[in-house]
C-alpha cells in the first residue's frame, strides 16, 4: 500500500504531519492500565485524542489515495510499478528462495530515493519474506 500511497509517509505532507502528531498525542495518553482512566476528566481525554488520531489518519489516507502517485514522473512512476512487482514476487510461496531474496533486493533499490519507507514497515517486510523462506 506504501508503494500504492506514498504520500502517507511524506513528512513534507501537512496532512501526514498532523496524523504522525495526532498519533503521538494518543500513544501519550494511552493508559497503561484501566484504573489511569479513572481521574475526573482522563478518560474523555483519551478518546478525544483517539478521534482526533482516526480523523487525522482518514484524511491522510484519502488524500494520498486522491493523489496516489500523481507527484512521481513517467519514470519514477514505471520504478514504483516494477517495485510493486519485485515485492509480489518476493512474497510468492511459488518463488524459490533465492528468487524472494533477490527481487526483495532489487525492489529496495527501485525504491530508493523514491519512497522512505517506516523502519517498522522494512522490518516488518524483511520477516515476513525471513518467515517466507525460512518455512
Amino acid at each position: 500500500k506504501l508503494i500504492d500511497y506514498p504520500l502517507v509517509t511524506d513528512m513534507r505532507e501537512p496532512l501526514t504531519q498532523t496524523f504522525h502528531r495526532a498519533r503521538r498525542v494518543a500513544e501519550g495518553l494511552r493508559p497503561d492500565a484501566p484504573a489511569a482512566l479513572r481521574p475526573p476528566g482522563a478518560l474523555e481525554r483519551y478518546r478525544g485524542a483517539v478521534r482526533d488520531y482516526e480523523v487525522a489518519f482518514e484524511a491522510a489516507v484519502r488524500e494520498a489515495k486522491r493523489r496516489a502517485q500523481s507527484g512521481f514522473s513517467e519514470p519514477e512512476r514505471r520504478r514504483l510499478q516494477s517495485a510493486q512487482r519485485l515485492m509480489a514476487l518476493a512474497e510468492s510461496e511459488a518463488s524459490t528462495p533465492a528468487e524472494r531474496q533477490s527481487a526483495y533486493r532489487q525492489a529496495r533499490r527501485e525504491l530508493d530515493g523514491l519512497i522512505a519507507l517506516p523502519e517498522a514497515t522494512t522490518d516488518d517486510l524483511e520477516r515476513r519474506i525471513a518467515g517466507e523462506l525460512e518455512a
